[in-house]
């Protein structure tokens, strides 16, 4: 593996920006309409098909690490009653969670850090648009592995980088994301790390209609002939 996680030559990384403090700051961005708005969109499509793979394969428990607000998750729960579904994600965003969806399970972790399970593992572990925030994807890599079950599979998703910043890009205008991969690329990688890819989805990557004002640069970018951004999502199973 190259130092570059299989990223081209010459690309830059961004540094780290840490999600996971405590602070009135942190705790009140989850409250922000707006955000909310936008979390509640912003990779749907990933979210119904993990709620498809969970019907799919009678998934008797499903964990979401980096559940953010988990409005997504919960939504697609409604189709899954006799499924346990369970979110992962930093401090402020579980206190959020824990509040807004009472009676649901919600796990506090660093996902720069390996993640320390001892429960009962999951039929479907799914990681939506969080590889590209993390310093070690590896270490979260390894945290994924660490949650499934022997014969569950992983679905994970990163924006596809050439569709998103162009062929050309050699580094991230997002400052929150530290590296991005084309396809090409984080097949690769996944790929060293002991992971068979079952699956390749490019999606797009929020949900149609309300909030309207998502739907700005995918208009944007076909008046000005633009290609449309997709996330990637790989459905993977651990090499034993």
């Amino acid at each position: 593996m190259t130092a570059n996680y299989f990223i081209k030559d010459g690309y830059q990384a961004n540094p780290v920006i840490s999600f996971d403090e405590d602070s009135p700051e942190a705790n009140a961005y989850w409250e922000i309409a707006d955000h909310l708005q936008g979390s509640a969109s912003y990779q749907w499509p990933v979210y119904k098909e993990l709620a498809k793979a969970a019907a799919a394969r009678k998934a008797a428990r499903v964990a979401d690490v980096g559940c953010g607000s988990a409005l997504k998750l919960m939504e697609g729960a409604k189709s899954l009653p006799a499924t346990t579904v369970v979110g992962f994600d930093q401090a402020s965003a579980i206190r959020f969670c824990k509040k807004r969806h009472a009676g649901r399970e919600f796990h506090q972790v660093n996902l720069n850090e390996p993640v320390a399970w001892s429960g009962a593992k999951f039929d479907v572990v799914n990681c939506s648009d969080v590889i590209e925030h993390v310093e070690k994807p590896e270490i979260l890599l390894a945290s994924l592995r660490a949650l499934v079950s022997d014969d569950g599979v992983i679905m994970i998703s990163t924006p596809e980088r050439d569709l998103t910043r162009g062929r050309s890009a050699q580094g991230c205008s997002n400052k929150y994301h530290v590296r991005e991969w084309n396809q090409a690329e984080f097949e690769k990688f996944v790929t060293s790390q002991g992971f068979e890819i079952v699956s390749a989805k490019l999606l797009f990557p929020v949900k149609f209609g309300r909030p309207f004002r998502l739907l700005a640069d995918p208009l944007w970018r076909l008046l000005t002939f633009r290609p449309q951004r997709y996330n990637l999502l790989l459905t993977l199973k651990p090499v034993k």
